[in-house]
């Protein structure tokens, strides 16, 4: 796994659970948190996430309210941009 890109904001920091850095077949949904964590240091805010993954805002909405966990492909896509690696190959 590669070491995530900096934070860019001075709100407290999330430990993200190695268990959301694994494959499909292997993976725990993160929190609303972790996801948080991990759009701050992918420089991506919860209002853009919704084109960027060709989701439906209201799906989105979802993930951010915790009603709903976020897809595998959202958060390997997040975690990507994050500098966390292909999680996928984890």
């Amino acid at each position: 796994m590669s070491q995530p890109k900096p934070r860019y904001s001075n709100t407290p920091e999330v430990k993200i659970r190695p268990e959301t850095l694994r494959n499909a077949a292997n993976w725990t949904p993160p929190t609303v948190d972790e996801i948080s964590e991990v759009l701050n240091r992918a420089g991506i805010k919860w209002g853009q996430l919704a084109v960027i993954t060709g989701n439906a805002e209201s799906i989105v909405a979802g993930w951010k309210e915790g009603k709903e966990h976020i897809s595998y492909m959202a958060w390997r896509y997040i975690c990507e941009s994050a500098g966390y690696g292909r999680i996928d190959r984890a």
